[in-house]
């Protein structure tokens, strides 16, 4: 989605000011098309389960075996630039004077919703005699004795993250001579780096003790403002 303005005032016949304004929103979203119910709604927790983030049924796939449960339940994103732009452009003698300032913002956001029911494989090994994997074993057989092979728990994310970007400038176009035009100016940028909303950012630092360690040096530095966090947020 694109939306655009712009504005041009013809304040002198020598002096010209415009405005330039926009956003640009990129949506995507993806959600599963129909919530789990019935036994699918809690065959997770019905079967026994533990450790996992809900009660639904999970991911199962097993070797041979046409795979069930959901892949994932969906995600969304939104990013979103919106720049501005205001300059003056003057003209007198044999210059011509232009003066600006330009400005764009950028949020983005996003949440992902994975498997947070889990998911399971399930193959021959766990079932095939020693000395003789290739050759005997079944995944079914694995799976009717709850012999995983592999196994995760995704946990839900979501984040609203914001970063901008500014400048200033002046330059001018000076015809010195019928065969010799000289272009200068200055131009003044500033970034604005990166914040998320809820300050989920974290970074290694090597100069902080990790109690999960045993106090040894080297451990995620927490953004945000309160106990056990750094005091930044950017």
């Amino acid at each position: 989605y694109r939306y655009r303005t712009s504005y041009v005032w013809s304040m002198k016949p020598n002096l010209l000011l415009s405005f330039r304004a926009g956003i640009t929103r990129d949506p995507n979203r993806s959600i599963s098309p129909l919530p789990l119910t019935g036994a699918a709604a809690t065959g997770g927790c019905d079967a026994g389960l533990k450790g996992t983030l809900d009660c639904r049924t999970p991911r199962v796939s097993i070797e041979n075996v046409t795979a069930f449960g959901p892949i994932f339940n969906g995600f969304h994103t939104g990013f979103q630039r919106t720049p501005v732009t205001l300059d003056l452009a003057w003209s007198k003698g044999k210059h011509q004077y232009e003066f600006g300032v330009n400005y764009i913002t950028q949020p983005d956001a996003y949440a992902d919703y994975p498997t947070t029911s889990g998911s399971f494989g399930f193959t021959h090994q766990e079932t095939s005699l020693p000395g003789f994997a290739s050759a005997t074993g079944a995944g079914y057989a694995s799976f009717l004795l709850g012999e995983v092979d592999t196994g995760s728990v995704t946990s839900s994310v979501d984040g609203r993250w914001s970063t901008a970007a500014g400048a200033i400038y002046a330059q001018d176009k000076w015809r010195a001579t019928s065969k010799l035009t000289i272009n200068y100016g200055l131009r003044w940028e500033l970034y604005i780096p990166n914040h998320e909303l809820q300050n989920k950012i974290s970074s290694f630092d090597s100069a902080i003790p990790n109690p999960g360690a045993g106090g040894r040096l080297g451990a995620l530095s927490v953004y945000g403002i309160g106990p056990g966090r750094n005091g930044l947020t950017s």
